[in-house]
């Protein structure tokens, strides 16, 4: 059994081959975004965000944009940001029968992948993602600083053209810093989000930090800050969300299925329905001004602590994705010794 449990072109490659050149050979990997776009029973959260800012965003924000900022907005930027080309490759391995099984983090892509069109089997890992246990040391719920944090690969799925849009109402009734973190996916999105900020008037809420190559320094950012801002259309599990709860900061986020399927039960995280802007910059308003007390006892609620402890540290996934590659070894053991006795 090969595992290629990572989003690295190279390693799945080398499952790929290693499946077609040793006998029996099952090639299990993770669930790549580059299947939506070879088999999709529905259009996936990213390619919806245009659709769904055009038709819903006046109505939500209640201000008149000028037709410059509607242009910004209607860009040909909102679209799956795929790196190399994952989507040939995986429709080659799906059309060669090379893939044997796939795991996945979450139930999220069973609302926008018909898997019988490849009739692979689908396994969720439980847990399916963990954050290291040396970030708990930074967790911090009662000292924070008046200050909100985004962070995430810099594309438009996850949100970014959309901060500064929701920073416009944040600032406009509560003045405070958005401090961003990321590398932008190239020079048009970059250039598109500088020219709404400065078409909104508001680049003096915003601190582009840009990527932080120290994990500390980035986990000490996060654990300061009051309130993580986080507008993403696509997730299959967000490792953003889970590392932002153990690290004592509360979350405003767009109730999309992964995090309404793995966060919606927990007080510090708070869902709001997708391109709500105004809702979730009035929200993000309300857990900046929330006492000290009450943010400390909703992070150190049962709950809250029972996840953490679930998805603390890499071993429980390791554990978790063996026993699955035991139950499907047992399985293909069973389905042999049937079809042997039929013949």
């Amino acid at each position: 059994m090969y595992s290629s449990i990572s989003e690295s072109l190279h390693i799945f490659s080398s499952g790929l081959y290693a499946k077609h050149h040793i006998q029996n050979a099952v090639h299990a990997t993770l669930l790549h975004q580059a299947l939506y776009t070879v088999t999709q029973r529905l259009e996936p959260e990213p390619l919806r965000s245009l659709k769904l800012l055009n038709n819903k965003l006046r109505k939500r924000i209640r201000v008149d944009y000028l037709p410059r900022i509607q242009r910004l907005l209607a860009l040909s930027s909102f679209k799956l940001h795929i790196p190399f080309n994952y989507e040939g490759l995986y429709k080659w391995s799906v059309d060669r029968k090379l893939l044997d099984v796939i795991f996945t983090v979450s139930r999220e892509p069973f609302n926008y992948i018909d898997f019988n069109k490849i009739k692979v089997p689908v396994y969720i890992l439980k847990p399916g993602n963990a954050f290291d246990d040396n970030i708990l040391s930074l967790r911090n719920t009662r000292s924070k600083k008046d200050y909100a944090v985004y962070y995430a690969r810099l594309v438009p799925e996850k949100g970014v053209l959309e901060i500064p849009l929701i920073w416009y109402l944040v600032s406009a009734l509560r003045p405070t810093k958005l401090v961003i973190v990321g590398r932008f996916f190239n020079q048009e999105i970059y250039s598109n989000f500088r020219k709404l900020l400065e078409d909104l008037g508001i680049e003096d809420f915003i601190v582009y930090k840009g990527f932080i190559q120290s994990r500390e320094d980035l986990y000490k950012l996060v654990a300061n800050a009051k309130v993580l801002v986080y507008p993403s259309h696509y997730d299959g599990f967000s490792l953003v969300v889970l590392e932002t709860l153990a690290l004592g900061t509360s979350v405003i986020a767009y109730n999309i299925p992964a995090l309404s399927d793995i966060y919606s039960s927990l007080l510090p995280v708070k869902l709001v329905e997708e391109c709500d802007i105004r809702n979730m910059a009035l929200n993000t308003i309300k857990v900046l001004n929330k006492d000290t007390i009450q943010y400390s006892r909703e992070h150190e609620s049962p709950e809250v602590r029972h996840f953490l402890e679930l998805h603390r540290g890499w071993r429980r996934v390791a554990k978790a994705e063996i026993n699955l590659f035991k139950r499907i070894l047992a399985e293909r053991r069973e389905l042999n010794y049937v079809e042997e006795n039929v013949r």
